[in-house]
């Protein structure tokens, strides 16, 4: 009741439905809340909301490394989800970099009204520099002003392919509005998601559009 009390108070933007024990993890989850703030990591067989871990929770320090955390995990989560769609994911096979974002650019032209200057920027970005940045990930992009909707498209290769120096299985193509504010958060969250080779191996597992969403719901940005 005291730590409830103390998080409460230090941190006005959040309700805490609930205090529970870790062997009443199941009681918890069945609340639907947003996330969970535990001092220990938590190992569920079946799937959780986000896990904040914060081990001295009574500490002088802990509600402000808390907001931070939170900000990530639930803010910066929910702004890069926002760019995906299930129109612009796919699973492809294919023998090059080029291919691929040929591919990823056609789904996001479709989808957000981009003109073929736009989607050029991409491959002339790719080839000042190679956008393959380790643990199976590349990142090909472009940033400019116009008359479009962001957007992130998604392709998960069936097997890795030789980037420039890296291997690949996982592509994140994104196009952004220079009049978009969230790029530059979104980036942040994307390059710390992909930093785990775990991670990223749970993302390249996906089936679909739908599971890929849920897959980075249950991560955490720690």
């Amino acid at each position: 009741q005291m730590l409830r009390e103390r998080l409460q108070s230090e941190l006005a933007d959040i309700n805490i439905i609930g205090v529970y024990p870790v062997h009443y993890l199941s009681m918890a989850v069945r609340r639907e809340v947003d996330f969970i703030i535990s001092a220990v990591p938590i190992h569920a067989d079946e799937p959780i909301p986000p896990v904040i871990v914060e081990e001295n929770l009574l500490g002088t320090h802990a509600c402000e490394r808390l907001k931070e955390k939170i900000w990530r995990t639930v803010n910066i989560r929910d702004e890069l989800i926002s760019f995906l769609d299930r129109d612009c994911f796919v699973r492809l096979r294919a023998a090059d970099r080029f291919q691929i974002i040929e591919y990823l650019s056609g789904l996001l032209q479709k989808k957000h009204q981009l003109d073929d200057d736009m989607l050029e920027a991409v491959v002339r970005r790719e080839l000042a520099s190679a956008t393959d940045i380790g643990n199976l990930v590349a990142v090909p992009h472009m940033l400019q002003r116009g008359d479009f909707v962001s957007g992130i498209a998604i392709g998960i290769l069936d097997k890795p392919v030789l980037w420039e120096k890296e291997m690949v299985q996982l592509v994140f193509l994104a196009c952004f509005n220079q009049a978009d504010a969230r790029s530059a958060s979104v980036f942040r969250t994307l390059y710390k998601l992909v930093k785990s080779r775990e991670t990223v191996g749970r993302m390249i597992a996906a089936e679909d559009f739908d599971a890929f969403v849920r897959t980075l719901n249950l991560m955490t940005c720690d």
